[in-house]
């Protein structure tokens, strides 16, 4: 379920995780962030983000993609609200503490994160990943930065134990400031890949009007 949270252009080639040998440009430290990427961050940072997504999910263990459309919101005090669409009706909250499920005939699912150490894990690595904030990420990752000016490509490899015994790598593709895709690597080889659209910046004076979202959450 939490594997869901992914992206990047469906139908295009896969991307591998970093280091990118053809065009590395190495490990990021804190004292040598590239312009652009100081630049997306700082657009990102102190604000929410909402997109619409399809998503296709290579399972290992299956012949054919699994395929899903829908929408999701992230405030940075409330979490990460991911409604499904297609292939049927399903609405997760995702927080530092738990995750729940609502089904389309309104029952409720908790998952206490304190009793599930990977999922919290992954979890915090998604928060982190939508925050914008440069100290978040990488305090959480080791990371890798491609610039194409307009694009760019931004490589994140989990530094803790937990972490990464899930997942391999989470890379984020984009134009300009705008985020316009997300992959993720399992490291039970299942493959993730989300394109947004309709994405938009939220600011904090237009968190209200995303509230309802979030308050069927305990």
């Amino acid at each position: 379920m939490l594997s869901g949270f992914s992206s990047a252009h469906l139908g295009a080639s896969e991307v591998p995780c970093p280091p990118w040998d053809s065009f590395s440009q190495g490990q990021i430290t804190p004292t040598e962030i590239p312009a652009q990427l100081t630049q997306i961050l700082l657009y990102h940072r102190g604000n929410g983000f909402s997109a619409k997504f399809q998503e296709e999910k290579k399972v290992r263990i299956l012949q054919r993609p699994l395929r899903s459309t829908g929408q999701l919101i992230f405030l940075p005090q409330k979490g990460l609200y991911r409604q499904l669409v297609t292939p049927f009706q399903q609405e997760l909250l995702i927080t530092t503490t738990a995750v729940q499920q609502r089904h389309d005939d309104g029952r409720v699912e908790t998952m206490t994160l304190d009793k599930l150490p990977f999922a919290k894990a992954l979890v915090e690595g998604f928060l982190t990943v939508f925050s914008g904030s440069w100290e978040s990420i990488h305090r959480h990752f080791q990371v890798y930065f491609f610039p194409a000016d307009p694009q760019w490509k931004l490589g994140l490899m989990p530094k803790h134990t937990m972490l990464s015994q899930v997942i391999s790598c989470i890379i984020l593709e984009g134009e300009k400031h705008q985020v316009l895709s997300l992959w993720v690597h399992e490291t039970n080889g299942d493959v993730t890949h989300d394109r947004f659209t309709n994405s938009q910046i939220l600011p904090p004076e237009q968190w209200g009007d995303y509230q309802l979202h979030f308050d069927w959450g305990h």
